[in-house]
């Protein structure tokens, strides 16, 4: 009995994990699906459900807060993320920007073709 135990525990803990990660895709899953953005995997990672061009403005917050830019030609970027920093970033061309944004700026950004995906 001792060595079919021993033969088998391997065999059960396998299946126990592939259990568990069936499960967790599934819940990831249906989080995605119903877009709950608050799911603690998915927060900020699922793609945008719509983009605009951004006009850098020392004055103006975007429309609506961006979950990530896409900056078509690189360069500086300034920018105030949803905490209210305001930051600096220097990126290459065809680079996405994956924080949560309010405003560009115009003054200390140089890069060009940015766009907001919301």
């Amino acid at each position: 009995m001792d060595r079919i135990m021993r033969l088998l525990m391997p065999v059960t803990i396998a299946g126990l994990c592939v259990v568990l990660a069936w499960a967790a895709v599934a819940i990831v899953d249906d989080a995605w699906a119903a877009g709950r953005s608050e799911s603690p995997v998915w927060h900020g990672s699922r793609p945008g459900d719509g983009s605009a061009a951004v006009t850098p403005n020392d004055s103006t917050d975007l429309a609506q807060t961006a979950r990530s830019l896409y900056i078509t030609a690189g360069g500086a970027v300034k920018f105030t993320a949803m905490d209210g920093t305001v930051d600096t970033w220097t990126v290459p061309d065809s680079f996405y920007l994956n924080v949560q944004v309010t405003r560009v700026w115009s003054a200390g950004t140089t890069a060009t073709g940015i766009h907001a995906l919301y």
